[in-house]
């Protein structure tokens, strides 16, 4: 019977400091209404701010990982093991052994052209262009790399399989390299010059998902570039897309598809390059908008007590103003 009653007791005050509490609550927010409604409204600020900045840092961590999944998914990348100036790896009927391979959707072939000269592409002759220069390289390229990179035109198109059956001098010019060469126009199908050789000017590159590069580039077909300057000394490669899920299995057969010969001359590039990059990305995107978040809550109580200082010195100044003043000579017990 104590112990209930000790119960009862410790119920009731700890019911009566709950009240207590609520009513000393309910009469400083009527006497400061204002004060109090800016207090909660810069607590509501600093709080939802947090959560919006976690909630975009999640959302966007979670587009990173989606962009970098679905290439990584997608794509197999195949280098020359063994450069040399004397042979390419892949031959020129790579793009149709490789498309015979289940799971593959396009595949090409591409390099950098071992042009001699310093200036090795002007809008002119060679002669006439003496002097000028520019940064964009020429890349040779079989026709399915276009599909294979995703790439898209601002104007013209890419030249088919008969033109570089063909060796034919022509040339797509990436974004970047057109507008180094002020190639604008391809209306009246435009000539540049590879090494003092006029190449017609086909199509200009918009953007590309794979390879980006390529946009600063001049792309000429593969076997044009082969019969002007023959094999690269720094190799080739062989970028092929795939549906999803299956680029594991397409990377164990393409070595035999291409060279069954020699099979271990190709190498397949692993993807641990951009898994590395997309764990950095992440790691700075999350770091940044914490930061971002522990910002925003900052600003949200300076808020909070700037008011309540304000608030403060406010009725302090209007407690000192209300004070009776003392004349002068006359005891200030006199005044209470």
């Amino acid at each position: 019977m104590p112990t209930w009653q000790a119960a009862q007791a410790r119920i009731g005050r700890i019911t009566s400091g709950l009240a207590d509490t609520t009513a000393e609550a309910s009469v400083s927010v009527s006497a400061r209404p204002v004060r109090s409604l800016l207090t909660m409204l810069g607590a509501a600020i600093g709080v939802a701010a947090f959560a919006i900045v976690t909630g975009l840092a999640s959302t966007t961590r979670a587009q990173v990982n989606g962009r970098f999944n679905s290439l990584a998914a997608t794509e197999v990348v195949v280098s020359d093991a063994q450069p040399a100036a004397r042979s390419l790896a892949f031959p020129p009927d790579t793009e149709q052994l490789i498309d015979r391979i289940h799971g593959v959707l396009s595949s090409g072939v591409t390099f950098q052209v071992p042009v001699p000269s310093n200036a090795s592409i002007t809008r002119l002759p060679s002669a006439t262009a003496r002097g000028q220069a520019n940064s964009v390289q020429v890349a040779a390229a079989s026709p399915g790399l276009f599909p294979a990179v995703q790439a898209t035109l601002t104007a013209g198109r890419a030249y088919s399989r008969i033109a570089d059956h063909d060796r034919q001098n022509v040339v797509v010019l990436g974004q970047g390299a057109a507008e180094q060469l002020g190639v604008r126009d391809i209306s009246a199908q435009p000539a540049v010059y590879i090494d003092g050789i006029p190449f017609t000017v086909t199509g200009i590159l918009k953007s590309v998902r794979r390879e980006a590069s390529l946009l600063q580039d001049a792309i000429i077909p593969e076997q044009t570039a082969l019969r002007y300057w023959g094999p690269p000394g720094g190799g080739a490669d062989l970028i092929v897309a795939t549906r999803p899920g299956s680029a594991a299995v397409v990377a164990s057969q393409v070595p035999a598809a291409v060279l069954p010969s020699d099979p271990t001359r190709l190498v397949v590039v692993t993807s641990s390059a951009p898994f590395i990059l997309q764990a950095v990305i992440n790691s700075d995107i999350s770091r940044l908008l914490f930061v971002a978040g522990i910002i925003a809550l900052l600003i949200g109580a300076a808020m909070i007590a700037s008011i309540t200082s304000h608030r403060c010195l406010s009725g302090s100044t209007r407690s000192a103003s209300a004070a009776p003043s003392v004349p002068p000579g006359q005891p200030s017990w006199l005044n209470s």
